[in-house]
């Protein structure tokens, strides 16, 4: 949820004319859709952004990536590391991070079941 809120905010700070091309690539692609969606959260939501389906168009997840990574920096969002929350987040941050040179930190979703 946060991932999306940060995603929406960070859609407004975007250029206009590349605002709308990003919109309709990520409607082209089905990740993000209009209707009527009831949220993880319990809120009900028009719009619902699917980013899983980004790590197949790299053009697309580097806009992403570079549109989260632009907005915190408007915003004025000091972090000295990203954590990729698998699954959708974690290749959004693996771009991120690598391509700025920021240090990443993964968080299991399941419980580690072997070594340490």
């Amino acid at each position: 949820l946060l991932l999306l809120l940060l995603l929406l905010l960070l859609l407004y700070a975007f250029e206009m004319e590349n605002l709308n091309e990003l919109i309709l690539k990520l409607h082209e692609i089905q990740a993000v859709k209009f209707g009527k969606f009831q949220l993880k959260s319990g809120l009900s939501s028009p719009i619902y952004f699917d980013l899983r389906v980004v790590v197949s168009y790299p053009s697309i997840m580097n806009q992403v990536s570079s549109l989260l990574y632009r907005g915190a920096k408007e915003a004025e969002v000091k972090f000295n590391c990203v954590c990729g929350v698998p699954y959708t987040a974690l290749p959004l941050a693996t771009v991120l991070c690598s391509t700025h040179d920021i240090p990443m930190l993964i968080r299991r979703k399941e419980a580690k079941d072997y070594g340490m």
